[in-house]
């Protein structure tokens, strides 16, 4: 597929999704007991442990709705800064990756969860250089979550999660506010 074609597409794809979200958000039928939208702003790092492979920093806004209180169905956006040859690489650029991303949890307590999650979707490059240009990307990733406020709707999220590319693997730490 030409790069053009993609982010063609994938500039339509989350102009619609960030309309059907701000239209989902501002439903008052759509807040029930049960089911409501949700948010989530994460922040990770990504790093392949080999010299002269990338690390990346990421952050990003996940929309969606959380149908129970153990399933999640969304997606989101993000920029995410790569650096090959890490510390002290020779290339460098920025990302945008646009994913969906569902993710389910496994109540220990009322307070504590057990997460497992996918993110899913494409990564936009800013500029070429080593990177083949766009590329398809799947981040599964574990981790817990901690419900804090008087009615436990918010939560801290901590993940562990892992990236595998063409030539090398990635893992990564990430840490999300949910609201």
């Amino acid at each position: 597929i030409n790069t053009d074609i993609m982010k063609h597409i994938t500039q339509k794809l989350t102009l619609l999704f960030l309309l059907w979200a701000v239209a989902f958000a501002t439903d008052t039928r759509a807040q029930t007991k049960k089911g409501r939208f949700q948010a989530e702003v994460e922040a990770g790092w990504l790093y392949s442990g080999k010299e002269g492979e990338p690390g990346a920093y990421s952050i990003s806004g996940k929309f969606g709705y959380l149908l129970n209180d153990v399933l999640f169905l969304g997606g989101g956006m993000g920029m995410e800064y790569i650096e090959y040859g890490f510390l002290g690489g020779d290339f460098e650029a920025f990302r945008i990756p646009v994913f969906i991303s569902p993710k389910y949890s496994f109540n220990i307590s009322n307070r504590v969860a057990l997460l497992a999650e996918i993110d899913a979707g494409v990564r936009i490059y800013t500029e070429t250089g080593k990177a083949d240009g766009d590329d398809f990307f799947v981040t599964p990733k574990l981790g817990f979550g901690v419900k804090v406020g008087k009615a436990c709707k918010h939560s801290v999220n901590l993940y562990a999660g892992y990236n595998h590319y063409d030539t090398f693997d990635m893992f990564g730490i990430f840490a999300g506010f949910s609201f």
